[in-house]
């Protein structure tokens, strides 16, 4: 059963006693108990995802727990994982006996609005030289332009390379990217007096790695909705940013890549930096706004030959499954969706047109 998971490149390993255990116990990305096992050491013993980071890797390996058990298509998961040194491994995967997912899992509340947001990372460098610079370690978790956690050290001193644009939540894609589009002119102005120009993309440089998370708010996580963003937004999107994202797609971006958020919603960590195409990306917010808000497309199956030109690039097998992924959700849309629809495949630049 676990052979799946190697398609996404997902290490699998017996257990090893030198090594950090971790067990997440959940349903549909919604961690509900956590349980952690030091290395030698007799029992697991309870945990809190509050106090996850205090593990190394901790909150990453509660991430692919739930990543694991999404692929395996098990809603209600006891996820076994472990870690030796940087490298994490699935160890088992189990169905959870007890309630079913209809009994344990229930909206977040009525009439609750749902709204749409973000968080964009992307680095800066020296424009004359085009060497990557570091802000020094601040407390910039509350700013809308503010750092990610990655750190830097330099002797006695910690620096930070990765800026993050944290959109206020709106109730569109068009108000989203006009959000967007704000944070990139005040950052880019504040770049230009230090002579710095801003770079988001998947891998810029070296072992740093960008991410264009989206965010929704009350809306906890589905194997529905999630299936829907990695179908319809991340695999076609794939397709015409290619060449510069096969590396991260086998870690931080592997489809499926979910946490929960403090709005009672849920981030999508799936996608790279898209911070290129902020200002001319019209139909990316407006196709990710149908598919966010969307109750009538059912859960879309990715076949095994798409996971692989996912994760090894292969473009002509992306365009080909995207399309018919695509084209399954197209009898599920209002016309006006189906317009919208339309303007993500020419935006993609993808040669056969959606009839």
């Amino acid at each position: 059963m676990l052979d799946k998971l190697t398609l996404h490149h997902i290490p699998i390993r017996e257990e090893q006693e030198n090594a950090f255990q971790l067990m997440v116990e959940g349903c549909q990305f919604v961690p509900e108990k956590i349980f952690t096992k030091l290395p030698r050491d007799e029992t697991f013993v309870p945990s809190d995802l509050t106090e996850i980071n205090r593990f190394y890797l901790g909150q990453e390996m509660v991430d692919l727990g739930m990543t694991a058990a999404y692929y395996l298509n098990i809603p209600c998961f006891s996820v076994h994982l472990q870690r030796l040194g940087k490298n994490v491994f699935v160890v088992s995967v189990k169905k959870q006996q007890g309630k079913t997912v209809e009994e344990r899992y229930h909206p977040s509340g009525k009439n609750t609005l749902k709204l749409l947001g973000g968080d964009l990372e992307v680095m800066a460098k020296k424009k004359k030289s085009e060497s990557f610079v570091a802000l020094p370690q601040i407390n910039g978790n509350n700013k809308q332009i503010g750092t990610d956690r990655a750190l830097l050290r330099k002797g006695n001193q910690f620096f930070q390379p990765i800026i993050e644009l944290r959109a206020k939540p709106q109730p569109t894609g068009a108000s989203l990217q006009k959000e967007f589009t704000r944070l990139k002119k005040r950052l880019e102005e504040q770049a230009a007096k230090y002579d710095l120009t801003i770079v988001g993309g998947a891998n810029p440089i070296g072992r740093f790695f960008l991410g264009g998370h989206i965010h929704i708010s009350n809306e906890r996580p589905s194997y529905r909705k999630v299936s829907l963003l990695d179908s319809l937004i991340t695999l076609p999107l794939s397709c015409k940013f290619n060449d510069e994202n096969i590396t991260r797609r086998r870690g931080y971006g592997r489809l499926g890549a979910v946490r929960i958020n403090p709005f009672k919603g849920f981030e999508y960590r799936t996608l790279p930096s898209w911070y290129a195409f902020i200002e001319g990306g019209a139909p990316f917010f407006s196709w990710l706004e149908t598919v966010m808000f969307n109750e009538t497309i059912p859960p879309l199956s990715i076949p095994n030959e798409a996971l692989l030109a996912y994760y090894e690039g292969n473009s002509q097998v992306l365009v080909i499954e995207s399309l018919s992924l695509l084209k399954s959700a197209k009898n599920y849309l209002s016309p006006a969706e189906l317009e919208r629809l339309k303007n993500w495949v020419h935006w993609l630049e993808i040669p056969c047109p959606i009839d």
